[in-house]
């Protein structure tokens, strides 16, 4: 691809799918093949691979042994078997691959959430994982999301709130130094990225003094925090030391059911509802970029996860999926895709959600409605139209896609 005015580093383009399935694998890879793009994302939930030592005694022949740092770690064999394919079989596709780590062990993780007590135990897992696959696995996001209480925990978002900054910020600043440690001391080519916020409005009540002053906001933070407000603070603690700890900076742009153009103040669709607040567009990320400038930080940004959903039977929180439709959709892809490579030269990978989940879920489960391949495997329109992209050597040549 010829590099646009003002980009000097190469744009990729990758899906995140599941690919344990030995026949989806199969066809995941193969679509990956036929569109062009060169990055597959995996998520690997570190709970299904570690275990107590009381629950290996009790299933001793699925267990094996690590010793880390001088810490005895046990592993699920079976658990670990099935990911040495799914490596496999990427690699020898000449896949880039892109793992996403999440979900302590309960036995290892702090009272009330689902991060680590001590950060240290994260580093052994990825460095672990990144010596059993290396020269396979290309980047690590160790962990997702961690604004949202889902992820993080619901009483250690904010728990000195409104004091700043919040001690879940602190505390993922450990996480993050101890999880670099562990990626770099095992491969130092391996990127580290630093795994993408949700992006979110649910906290910014922070931002104004009086609700701050009147604790009218500690219940909201509770839930999340604001994404941009999140990555400001992350800044600030420790003078920016975060900064040290990542390669590329992660983001997880979400268009709702607005087009990749439009913002607060441009509406240029009939849906209703997610309008208003900068979260719910896709131009999200240039309010993120503007954080890591303000900061002095200007390393590339990936979108490990970004897309639309169009669904008929949308889970509940998800209804807007029915005002998108699969044509829609086709466009805002692709116009997404042309967006960032002429006018976000910073950003550098674009991992798209997702590719085959409509395979692996039913109707009903929020990640059907992001699929881009149907349920039988055939590619939907919105496939077609990234591959468009990217075969035309970053045009949107057809009539279809624009």
């Amino acid at each position: 691809m010829v590099l646009p005015p003002g980009r000097t580093l190469p744009m990729h383009f990758g899906y995140q799918g599941d690919f344990f399935s030995p026949q989806v694998r199969t066809r995941g890879i193969e679509a990956i093949q036929q569109s062009g793009f060169q990055w597959a994302k995996q998520q690997v939930v570190w709970s299904q691979y570690e275990q107590s030592s009381t629950e290996c005694a009790k299933e001793p022949g699925n267990c094996f042994n690590v010793v880390v740092n001088g810490r005895t770690h046990s592993y699920r064999t079976n658990q670990f078997s099935y990911l040495d394919a799914v490596m496999a079989e990427l690699s020898k596709a000449n896949l880039n691959i892109l793992l996403s780590v999440v979900h302590a062990p309960d036995f290892l993780a702090a009272p009330g959430g689902h991060s680590p007590a001590d950060p240290d135990q994260l580093r052994d897992f990825v460095t672990v994982v990144v010596n059993r696959y290396k020269g396979k696995v290309r980047a690590v996001e160790p962990w997702n999301e961690q604004n949202l209480a889902g992820e993080w925990g619901a009483s250690r978002m904010w728990p000195n709130a409104p004091a700043a900054p919040p001690q879940g910020v602190v505390d993922f600043l450990a996480l993050m130094k101890s999880a670099y440690v562990g990626v770099k001391s095992a491969d130092q080519s391996v990127i580290v990225v630093l795994p993408a916020l949700t992006p979110t409005g649910v906290g910014e009540c922070w931002l104004n003094p009086d609700v701050r002053a009147s604790g009218g906001c500690i219940d909201q933070v509770k839930i999340a925090i604001d994404d941009r407000l999140y990555l400001d603070l992350l800044y600030q603690v420790n003078g920016g030391e975060i900064s040290r700890y990542f390669d590329v900076l992660g983001v997880h742009p979400s268009g709702y059911n607005n087009p990749p153009d439009d913002t607060p103040e441009k509406k240029t669709v009939s849906s209703t509802g997610f309008k208003g607040h900068p979260s719910f567009y896709i131009r999200r990320f240039q309010q993120l970029r503007e954080v890591q400038q303000k900061y002095g930080d200007n390393k590339p940004m990936w979108f490990t996860e970004v897309g639309w959903s169009v669904a008929a039977k949308p889970v509940s929180g998800y209804e807007y999926a029915t005002e998108n439709s699969e044509a829609q959709r086709a466009k805002y892809i692709a116009r997404l895709l042309e967006l960032v490579y002429n006018e976000a030269p910073y950003v550098t990978n674009v991992i798209i959600w997702n590719l085959n989940f409509r395979q692996i879920v039913p109707e009903t489960d929020e990640k059907y409605g992001f699929g881009l391949l149907e349920a039988n495997g055939s590619p939907t329109l919105s496939f077609q139209c990234a591959a468009d992209f990217v075969k035309s050597g970053g045009k949107v040549s057809q009539p279809v896609c624009r």
